[in-house]
């Protein structure tokens, strides 16, 4: 039963223009495991389960969130899925980059070396 709701899930997905490949690779990899294990239906310990195999805590949280969106477009339909909390593995670790801040001294040396762009005469200088 999970198997078929999955394809189904997939396909719906794909119909809506989705490529859909990585997903659907976590997907059938999850229902695999869920199946071997006896499940009919999205437990949400079993994705954690299945979701901290992975090698790094980015694809752990990539297949929790994958398994999640299914969770939940399945469970709109029948009330025995269960959908695992997203942060069941934590929040994500997304850091900020460093912002480059120039000094006016810098500034105004980007500023001379722009106006001396060529080719003579033309205005790529003041674009």
């Amino acid at each position: 039963m999970l198997r078929r709701d999955m394809e189904g899930y997939i396909d719906l997905r794909r119909t809506a223009g989705f490529k859909f490949n990585v997903q659907s690779r976590l997907l059938k990899s999850f229902v695999a495991f869920a199946a071997g294990c006896g499940d009919e239906f999205v437990r949400a310990d079993r994705v954690v389960e299945w979701a901290i195999r992975a090698p790094s805590s980015a694809q752990r949280r990539n297949r929790l969130l994958t398994v999640r969106r299914f969770a939940l477009h399945m469970r709109a339909e029948d009330s025995r899925h269960e959908v695992p909390a997203s942060d069941a593995l934590g929040r994500g670790q997304w850091q900020r980059p460093v912002p480059c801040i120039y000094a006016p001294n810098e500034i105004r040396g980007l500023m001379t070396a722009a106006a001396q762009m060529g080719p003579a005469g033309s205005i790529r200088p003041l674009q």
